[in-house]
């Protein structure tokens, strides 16, 4: 029973490091800097409601609702 756990372990060293994939380190990149973007967007939205027009917040408000956060 052992073999197959052996035999497990020893393709695992043979991988390469998923830092090595070209791919997979501009997905994790555009994450890094995408999440901050997102949240600082959630966080000044409500400032928006601060601003003298109604018609432009809700221009602002249904451009985040279709479209995404600014």
């Amino acid at each position: 029973m052992t073999a197959p756990i052996a035999q497990e372990a020893q393709e695992a060293q043979e991988r390469p490091s998923l830092w090595r994939n070209r791919e997979f380190v501009a997905l994790w990149s555009g994450q890094v800097v995408s999440t901050p973007g997102a949240q600082i967007s959630a966080t000044a939205m409500p400032l928006f409601a601060l601003t003298p027009s109604p018609l432009l917040l809700g221009a602002i408000g249904a451009r985040c609702a279709f479209v995404g956060p600014l």
